[in-house]
């Protein structure tokens, strides 16, 4: 085991084929563990550390940046890296990684593998690669990319920008208001809180698949995109577009008390529920809460009900939109379409 040490100017140290301790000190410094099982720290200034410095010398390395505006590279091998404080890059390279920040604005590239990366106490960019990541906010506006594989990422606190990439992802944008695309593959996205916009692909034409969303609190627009989607306003007053697809759109939580949802379905046989075999949505409020359906099309769409209280429900129609009540509650409104012809055609769907 190995044990070298730089010193105040700008250093060049390479490590044994063995197990090394090596530290740069102050100086901007180029530090190298070669071979074996190494510890690099680069102490002072703006560090350049790599865990493994040649092909076939590949170890699982402890890299840490310390101070100073540090890039890391793990190499091979299952690396731990730490930028430290300031503006770092990190990058792990084969293997299955850990990535973390630390303080300033760093940016992190997960390479090959199933890598973990977090990011510290600054705004962010995390890029998760190859592999099945967990690609991690903190506070700060980050912006987090999964890449190919079926990966997680969490946005954490600070107004985020998250892509799932290829692959099956799982999004939390969590709190504050953040920007979510699924991209390709059948995701799972949650805003969590603040006032989120989530896209189930990419918003540029490309496809995407079946996704769940579910927005989260507050007030949230969900666009579903392509493929068979189940959209979920969840409380809050939310604007949903279904898209593509024969999609499942749902705008409130339980009951839906107290607010106001615009829901639009798109292409496809939708289904807009207004209730499930618990409760009657929009009801508990009087005219205050509500949900408008611009876009019903007969003889395709579907309208789900609570089948419970089947009795409670009346229809009407109001300057040409058709109305349903629950117990004298106005529950939904139909844009531009008669309720006559609603109850005419087979719309209805019961819980």
């Amino acid at each position: 085991m190995a044990f070298l040490r730089g010193d105040a100017t700008a250093n060049r140290i390479v490590g044994l084929p063995e197990d090394d301790f090596i530290f740069g000190e102050e100086g901007d410094d180029t530090l190298v563990g070669l071979g074996g099982q190494d510890v690099i720290k680069g102490g002072i200034g703006n560090d350049i550390l790599y865990g493994d410095g040649a092909p076939d010398a590949i170890g699982n390395d402890l890299l840490f940046g310390e101070d100073g505006n540090d890039t890391l590279y793990g190499g091979g091998g299952d690396d731990i890296l730490n930028g430290g404080n300031d503006n770092d890059i990190l990058y792990g390279e084969a293997g299955n990684d850990q990535l973390i920040g630390g303080d300033g604005d760093d940016i992190l590239y997960g390479g090959d593998g199933d890598d973990f990366l977090a990011s510290g106490f600054g705004n962010d960019q995390l890029y998760g690669g190859n592999g099945n990541d967990q690609v991690i906010g903190n506070r700060g506006n980050q912006r987090l990319e999964g890449g190919s594989g079926d990966d997680f990422l969490g946005g954490g606190a600070g107004n985020d920008l998250l892509f799932g990439g290829s692959g099956a992802d799982e999004m939390d944008g969590s709190s504050d208001n953040d920007l979510l695309f699924g991209q390709a593959g059948n995701d799972k996205l949650s805003g969590g809180t603040g006032n989120d916009v989530l896209f189930g692909g990419s918003n540029d034409g490309s496809p995407s698949g079946n996704d769940e969303i579910d927005a989260g609190q507050n007030n949230d627009l969900i666009f579903g995109e392509d493929g068979n989607d189940k959209l979920i306003g969840n409380s809050g007053n939310d604007t949903i577009y279904g898209g593509e697809g024969d999609d499942e759109i749902i705008g409130v939580a339980s009951t839906g008390t107290g607010e106001l949802d615009i829901l639009t379905g798109g292409g496809g046989v939708d289904t807009f529920v207004l209730g499930n075999t618990n409760n009657v949505f929009y009801q508990g409020f009087s005219d205050n809460d509500f949900a408008v359906i611009k876009d019903f099309q007969l003889n395709q769409d579907l309208i789900q009900i609570n089948g419970i209280n089947l009795d409670g429900y009346s229809f009407g129609n109001s300057s040409g939109n058709g109305l349903i009540f629950f117990k004298n509650d106005l529950i939904a409104v139909f844009s531009g379409v008669n309720i006559n012809s609603i109850l005419a055609s087979p719309s209805f769907k019961i819980a």
